[in-house]
């Protein structure tokens, strides 16, 4: 999502006229017809949309719209479509077509968590309109259906923070804020893959092979000090919390499917973890935040 919003180009009324009138017959015609697009429309489908993906971020927005309207006839069932004519339409400071983006994407059923946060969006630029205080509110309800349609979505919580700091809640920015950060996608995070070759690093000593590792991290010593309890079948609340404590929630959401912490997962789940989350981890409970206070 782009948060500084420009653009170069500007989306002609007439061009967006026809991308929503085919959209809203190629839906009509999906739901009657239940319409299946062959392998290769939908291969085609998915070339635009890349096309239309690149055009958005090269600031073509017409092209980017032409693209997405061919990828529509080529297959009607395209997901993520409407979401990213809402982005689009963000670029473009058009609130009335990011509106009609989100309603669509919530039509069909999909990017429920996405669709709601250009919905806030929307209502935040028209607060001219409506007034700084219920525009306000109405985003925050938005991004709170958003976060608890998508709990890991990042981006959200980026907005909320910014909200939160435009209406002088200093206390709530800085919780958000802390919120997006900790939830950054985590294959983009060296500490993740640190964390796996340590723990690949001990699997691989038991077995008896050489292995040559540097030392692990304070981080990683308490998730391999979690995985000998479990192998040992003598885990305390306390080990979990303190690996709740020292690890991200992107990360705990990837390192608790490992074979090698898989059994912490039930226990990780537990509501006794989740409240000590809630207090000691400020990006944890993070679909009822108004308890992290």
């Amino acid at each position: 999502m782009a948060w500084v919003v420009s653009g170069v180009f500007v989306l002609s009324a007439f061009a967006g006229g026809i991308l929503w009138r085919q959209s809203k017959v190629n839906r009509a015609a999906a739901q009657v017809f239940e319409l299946e697009s062959s392998d290769e429309q939908q291969a085609e489908a998915l070339r635009l949309f890349d096309e239309a993906v690149r055009a958005r971020y090269e600031e073509r927005a017409q092209g980017a719209m032409n693209a997405i309207a061919a990828a529509r006839r080529a297959d009607p069932q395209l997901r993520s479509v409407d979401v990213l004519v809402g982005e689009i339409a963000l670029d473009q400071k058009d609130p009335e077509t990011l509106r009609r983006a989100a309603e669509y994407a919530l039509e069909r059923g999909e990017n429920e968590s996405s669709a709601n946060l250009l919905n806030a969006l929307e209502v935040w630029m028209r607060r001219g309109e409506k007034g700084t205080d219920k525009a306000g509110q109405l985003a925050e309800q938005f991004l709170s259906d958003a976060a608890e349609a998508e709990p890991s979505n990042a981006a959200v919580y980026f907005f909320r923070g910014e909200l939160s700091r435009l209406l002088g809640d200093g206390r709530k920015a800085h919780r958000y804020l802390l919120s997006a950060l900790h939830l950054q996608q985590p294959w983009r995070s060296a500490a993740l893959l640190e964390n796996k070759l340590q723990i690949a690093a001990s699997e691989a000593a038991e077995g008896g092979a050489p292995v040559i590792a540097a030392p692990p991290t304070d981080q990683a010593e308490v998730i391999l000090a979690l995985r000998r309890a479990i192998k040992s079948g003598s885990t305390t609340k306390e080990d979990l919390v303190e690996f709740v404590r020292a690890t991200p929630t992107a990360q705990i959401l990837v390192l608790v499917a490992d074979p090698a912490l898989g059994s912490s997962h039930e226990a990780i789940e537990s509501e006794a973890v989740h409240r000590r989350m809630d207090s000691s981890v400020p990006h944890s409970g993070m679909s009822r935040p108004e308890t992290a206070e």
